[in-house]
């Protein structure tokens, strides 16, 4: 980029080059950075506090020493802080430090200059005496000592492309160690001056801006070596350079006599070297710049001074009087942006201090007084609107519209034409969907502003005095009709009609003023709620009915309708009302029901002059002590005062206005506010979870893991002790305002705890494997998933292991055999003296036995008795026959009646036999009447053409010769019915007998046969049926068939298209086979369509035919089992096609007509 690349002089060459070019060198190495920042967006962002407010730490919260030379997080999150007292690692809540000893494996100096990291995460540290590297498995350092002398160390910077590590010393000049080899390399070319290097920064990935404290600037081309210098000959302040920064197309070049800021785009150059600059002391000793393009500049006696390249502006932070919570020394030794933007702010024996990300939520931005008209008594902005050109308009309380792109105010005129006085005092802003932008002022009415800076002032059309009203707010419903509240009612400005209503509510005793309205909203159901000074009322404005509320009215609301005086309507649908000095209410809708929440005990009985919302969904609210954020959901509520930087001063009416979703821009009597609504960053990391020591009772347990947050395994006894754990969430910037949740999962359900303490103990754990997660959450609700730290094992005792379990198991089946062996023999003893029980028993039962026998004896007594009574069932059987031979004789008859039944249905058949067989005799006989009347009448007729032939060749008169043509036409078109009438009775009579058929040969012939019919020429004929298509069918009947339908083609050919076709083509499926026959005749209207296969109908009028001819094939095609359709588009043509089945088993297809997009014409 700059030029290092190719060989020669490269000094001399490249130093020509950009002189005589009139580019700086350094515009000419960072210019392919430079990007475009939108104007209002950097001046929202980048503006910042009048004091810094600061978190420090000294030597007494734990600080090894109070110098503190820089700073670095590692891959891990944890913060290194390098002092003149050694090296300390630091989580957020204690300092770990490292410090010089006797034992060579500790850092080499206690005083760290530079710190980095390579792609390995191995920490390397440069200090006043040599190259460090940190092992974190046992916590110790390698120390690395260049061959010229052991190195007194200023910066670093790890070279990823190569794995080296360039390091800028104050006796060596740049020294190269290659991290691989582990051994530094000779580099004599750029540190043959040995320069005293103060800092360096990467600009390119192979290229180095280099801080030198005699010598100016040095570039170095990181692959070849090369240097090149500028120096204050070529424009440098000084050739003293102490630090360098580098953001966007700007370079900042701090030096001992002051700081030179170039922007690399234009060239221009700026020297900030002055108090009234905002520069007090000269000597800039580093500089950083932060993620908005603002460079931060530490100096050496002067405190922090922070320079806006797109303003120019220089601002100063000193030690000032916020104490313990300001900067603690004014000699500023590094300062360092973490990965969260949190500014950390190292001092010369005054410890660190944070500056975090969430203190600069919230500038103040001052409209210069110069704009001011001559009777306002201050600069009180009134309200906001963002419009579509890109600007921010803002109106004033007395000093007129203005704009801002956020850089440069500029004033607006909105003096109607004709118009010598007009109201300088802007209450409301809104735009429609043309750009057209529309103002409500104090006593001015509605002024309208067209996209080309036509001012229209509204007049009284509607009476009512609208002219001169106080238009407070605006609300839109749809895009055509604009509500205001006024101080004369409510009004509506139809902007397709141009038309304004006014609707008035004046005449009810108890509504005294509520025709002074403050703000207006419409609701999704087209209702129009305003709140007034004597409650609020909703309108209907189709029905233009009108509900009133106030308190004289409605005692039984928890509302103080007397003042109401904001209103917001959220996203969820919930209404928020505001008062005058009586809080905050919600409502909502239920059932048709409107339901009110009070929220004044937990906001105060505050002024509420604005309600509005940012993208979370948290509602702000400008109050008289401050802005308050309610969050719906978690019903936390977040007071911004003048301590979190908020000016004093009161906010006006509806005043504010929200962009990007998380910046309020609320406006009152002290200027401007930007508020940064979003207390957490979003998509911000979770703060990685340390686990930082484990103790069982008191013991410390040794943590084995390559890195600090990965999760570990600790192993510990069964037994009656505690286990401690002790654990860190990485956010430094707010650290004290994290919680906690932990759990415990084992086998059983998990064990959980909560709250802000970092350490948890466990007493008496049962043998398992245990994991323990943690999750840390902000206080704003910001939360993270869980963790996981460490698997626990907690080893059982012997009398709970399995082995253990399992010899007890066999101790048991031992014993158990033993009972088994010992009950078998008892049971063997028993028996005996059972088989003697046994004997007596049987005695017993032949005693029983003769008992039975004489009980035997009286059941041959009752048998008599049952003999009898069988005897009298015989008798009830007899006359159960009796009644049975009588129901065999009524079936009988039943018989009889069924078979005379049958002779009759027998006599019945024979009839309707006889009357078929008389029928198909007169079908015969009709038939053969057909066919014979067809020849005898061919012979007469073909006679009477010879004879027609005959005239035509004797007879010369041109009279008789048209009479001639007529009876030949009239005697071709009988010929043709008799042969119609021959094919259809050969079909009739004749049984169908399949063979072989060969399609191409098939279609071919008949098609050669109509080369009589006229047009045959011009029609072209495409067989497209694959040769060797062989089917088993009637051929008689597929001639007959084909006949009918290739003859009609070419009879209705339409010879007036370029190409008549017909195209034949043949398809055969699982089951049946199909003939297609296509033709771009004249097609077939879409009224005969239907009715084509019927007896002597004809297709058109045109149709010379029989009206026989589809009739004949489509009776064919049945014969043969199978169908014919056809589909038709007059003047388009006709798709004919025929499917019959490949078996003679198959039953016949149904004939069906398709319907399509194609037609033609038939006979």
């Amino acid at each position: 980029m700059f030029g290092l690349e190719g060989n020669g002089n490269f000094i001399s060459v490249m130093y020509a080059h950009l002189r005589r070019s009139g580019w700086n060198w350094v515009t000419v190495i960072v210019l392919m950075f430079w990007s475009h920042i939108n104007p209002i967006t950097a001046q929202i962002t980048k503006a910042l506090h009048d004091q810094l407010y600061l978190v420090n730490y000294t030597p007494d919260q734990g600080l090894s020493e109070a110098s503190v030379n820089t700073f670095l997080v590692d891959h891990q999150g944890i913060m290194w802080i390098g002092t003149d007292g050694g090296l300390n690692r630091f989580n957020g809540y204690e300092f770990t430090p490292f410090i010089k000893s006797s034992d060579t494996s500790s850092i080499s100096n206690n005083s760290v200059m530079a710190l980095t990291e390579d792609g390995q995460g191995t920490l390397w540290a440069g200090t006043w005496n040599g190259l460090n590297a940190f092992d974190p498995v046992t916590q110790t350092f390698q120390r690395y000592t260049h061959p010229n002398g052991s190195g007194n160390y200023a910066a670093l910077h790890y070279d990823s492309a190569r794995n080296y590590l360039w390091g800028g010393t104050r006796n060596l000049g740049m020294v190269v160690f290659d991290i691989t080899q582990r051994k530094f390399l000779e580099t004599p070319e750029y540190r043959s001056q040995n320069e005293y290097v103060e800092d360096l920064i990467p600009i390119t990935q192979d290229s180095l801006l280099v801080a030198t404290r005699s010598h100016g600037l040095m570039a170095l081309h990181l692959p070849s070596g090369r240097t090149g210098y500028l120096t204050e000959k070529d424009g440098l302040l000084s050739n003293a350079v102490s630090s360098l920064a580098f953001h966007g197309d700007w370079l900042l070049v701090g030096t001992q006599v002051g700081a030179q800021l170039w922007n690399l785009k234009s060239g221009e150059r700026t020297v900030y070297n002055r108090p009234e600059q905002g520069i007090p002391k000269n000597y800039v000793v580093c500089a950083t710049a932060d993620s908005q393009g603002n460079f931060w500049l530490g100096t050496d006696g002067g405190g922090v001074v922070v320079i806006t390249p797109t303003t120019g502006t220089a601002q100063n932070y000193q030690r000032g009087p916020l104490g313990q919570n300001t900067l603690q020394s004014n000699v500023v030794r590094d300062l360092y942006f973490d990965g969260d933007e949190n500014l950390w702010i190292g001092t010369y024996k005054q410890g660190f201090g944070i500056h975090r990300r969430s203190f600069r939520r919230i500038s103040h931005v001052i409209i210069p007084e110069s704009l001011k008209t001559q009777d306002a008594e201050n600069f009180s902005v009134s309200a906001f609107h963002l419009a579509s050109d890109g600007w921010l308009y803002i109106g004033t309380d007395g000093s007129g519209l203005l704009r801002w792109d956020g850089v440069e105010f500029e004033r607006i005129s909105l003096q109607p034409s004709g118009v010598s006085s007009y109201s300088e005092s802007i209450l409301s802003i809104t735009e429609d969907s043309q750009g057209y932008l529309y103002f409500g002022t104090y006593g001015g009415g509605l002024i309208r502003r067209s996209p080309a800076g036509e001012v229209y002032r509204y007049t009284d059309a509607a009476g009512q005095g609208f002219a001169d009203a106080i238009i407070w707010n605006f609300a839109w419903q749809d895009t055509t009709r604009l509500w205001m509240a006024t101080f004369g009612g409510l009004v509506c400005l139809d902007l397709e009609t141009q038309a304004i209503h006014s609707y008035l509510q004046d005449t009810n005793p108890y509504t005294s003023g509520i025709n002074i309205l403050y703000d207006v909203e419409v609701m999704p159901t087209g209702e129009v709620w305003a709140v007034s000074s004597a409650g609020y009322f909703v309108l209907d404005p189709e029905k233009e009915e009108i509900t009133q509320w106030v308190s004289q009215q409605h005692p039984e609301i928890p509302l103080p309708l007397d003042f109401l005086v904001s209103m917001h309507r959220d996203r969820d649908g919930l209404l928020w009302l505001g008062s005058f000095g009586e809080g905050i209410y919600i409502t909502g809708q239920r059932q048709k029901a409107w339901h009110f929440q009070d929220l004044t005990r937990r906001v105060g009985n505050k002024f509420v002059y604005f309600i509005n919302e940012d993208g979370r969904g948290v509602v702000w609210l400008g109050t008289n002590w401050g802005v308050a954020g309610v969050d719906k959901y978690s019903g936390d509520i977040t007071w911004l005062n003048a301590q979190n930087g908020l000016a004093h001063g009161v906010f006006n009416l509806g005043a504010s206005l929200v962009v990007q979703d998380s910046i309020l821009i609320a406006g009152g009597v002290n200027g401007i506010h930007f508020i940064n609504t979003y207390q957490a960053r979003e998509g911000m990391e979770a703060p990685r979870i340390l686990l930082e020591s484990a103790r069982l009772d008191e013991e410390l347990i040794p943590l084995k893991r390559e890195h600090l947050t990965e999760p570990i395994n600790i192993e510990v006894p069964y037994g009656p002790q505690t286990l401690s754990l002790n654990y860190a969430a990485l956010d430094f910037g707010d650290a004290s305002n994290i919680r906690y949740e932990v759990w415990l999962k084992g086998d059983g359900p998990a064990l959980h705890q909560h709250g802000s303490q970092r350490q948890v103990s466990y007493m008496n754990l049962d043998p398992g494997t245990y994991t323990l997660e943690v999750k840390a959450s902000y206080q704003n609700s910001l939360e993270f998933p869980p963790q996981q730290l460490v698997t626990i094992h907690v080893v059982p005792p012997l009398y709970m292991t399995n082995g253990f379990r399992i010899a007890i198991v066999l101790l048991l089946v031992i014993c158990i055999w033993g009972f088994i062996r010992l009950r078998t023999r008892t049971l063997h003893q028993h028996r005996k003296r059972l088989r003697s029980a046994v004997q007596e028993q049987t005695k017993l039962l032949n005693q029983q036995q003769q008992e039975i026998k004489e009980q035997n004896d009286e059941l041959i007594v009752q048998n008599e008795e049952l003999i009898s009574l069988n005897e009298e069932l015989q008798t009830q059987r007899e006359v159960m026959s009796v009644q049975q031979n009588e129901l065999e004789r009524a079936h009988a008859n039943l018989l009889k009646i069924n078979d005379q039944l049958e002779l009759m249905v027998s006599d019945r058949t024979e009839q309707l036999k006889r009357t078929i067989d008389e029928l198909n005799k007169t079908i015969s006989e009709l038939d053969r009447f057909v066919y014979s009347a067809s020849h005898d009448l061919g012979a007469p007729l073909k006679s009477l053409l010879g004879l027609i032939h005959i005239a035509r060749i004797e007879c010369k008169d041109s009279g008789l010769e048209q009479h001639l043509d007529f009876m030949e036409s009239s005697v071709l078109k009988l010929e043709e019915v008799i042969k119609s009438l021959i094919h259809y009775s050969r079909n009739s009579r004749l049984e169908v007998v399949p063979e072989p058929v060969s399609l191409v040969q098939l279609v071919d012939s008949e098609y050669d046969s109509l080369r009589y019919l006229p047009g045959h020429q011009s029609v072209e004929m495409r067989n497209e049926i694959p040769k060797g298509s062989i089917v088993i069918s009637d051929l008689g009947r597929l001639r007959m068939i084909l006949r009918n339908l290739l003859s009609n083609a070419i009879k209705y050919a339409d010879l007036d298209k370029p190409n008549p076709y017909v195209h034949v083509r043949f398809a055969r499926q699982e089951y049946t086979w199909s003939l297609e026959i296509e033709d771009n005749g004249q097609g077939i209207p879409a009224t005969h369509e239907r009715l084509v296969f019927d007896m002597f109908v004809r297709a058109n009028e045109k149709a010379d035919g029989s009206g026989l001819g589809l009739y004949i094939a489509r009776e064919s095609a049945q014969k043969l089992g199978g169908e014919l359709s056809l589909s038709s588009e007059e003047g388009a043509g006709t798709l004919t096609k025929l499917v019959v089945p490949t078996s003679e088993s198959a039953p016949p297809l149904p004939i069906q007509l398709a319907t399509s997009s194609l037609a033609g014409a038939t006979d």
